[in-house]
């Protein structure tokens, strides 16, 4: 077809997949892979620009985190000064060799302790506060209202006590 086509930057891909990764709790290996193939393919990365992307998009501690799998795992060239950076995160350490052992191993954790890593994954709490607010909010909405949800077939409907129900039509 001939047409271009929106695609990141390097460095934006960087950060993004350190996102991803993060958002995920790192939990496949995969990531990783993707993660050391960008580092690989584009060897003249501005790491100044993926440093200040990510402490811009609030990512900074899971930029440090993945590159520390990358590099750690997988022996990815990340330069001497974004290791020492990386290395005076312990936080972001630690959350990488979580994350490393979670990956060889089976889950032997109790289901929130995904939600632990993940408040860690956040630097600022703004930012920590700002997660559980939306995970207490989205698992609020995801239960039914009053007497339970509408059904939406073709038959009969109940509507929870106080509540108008959506026709789908004209009033």
């Amino acid at each position: 077809l001939n047409k271009p086509v929106p695609v990141f930057s390097p460095e934006d891909l960087l950060v993004y997949l350190c996102l991803h990764g993060g958002k995920h709790n790192w939990r496949e290996f995969k990531q990783v892979c993707d993660l050391a193939q960008v580092i690989a393919r584009y060897p003249a990365l501005n790491w100044d620009r993926v440093a200040t992307e990510a402490a811009e998009a609030g990512c900074g501690r899971m930029l440090r985190v993945g590159l520390r799998l990358a590099h750690g795992l997988l022996r990815s060239e990340v330069p001497a000064d974004v290791q020492r950076s990386v290395a005076a995160d312990a936080v972001a350490l630690a959350l990488a060799d979580e994350a490393a052992l979670a990956l060889f191993t089976p889950p032997a954790a109790p289901f929130y302790a995904g939600e632990w890593y993940a408040l860690r994954l956040l630097e600022s709490q703004r930012e920590r506060t700002r997660y559980c607010a939306n995970k207490a909010l989205t698992q609020l909405l995801r239960r039914p209202l009053l007497g339970g949800w509408v059904e939406q077939d073709d038959g009969p409907r109940t509507v929870p006590a106080g509540r108008p129900a959506r026709t789908g039509g004209r009033a």
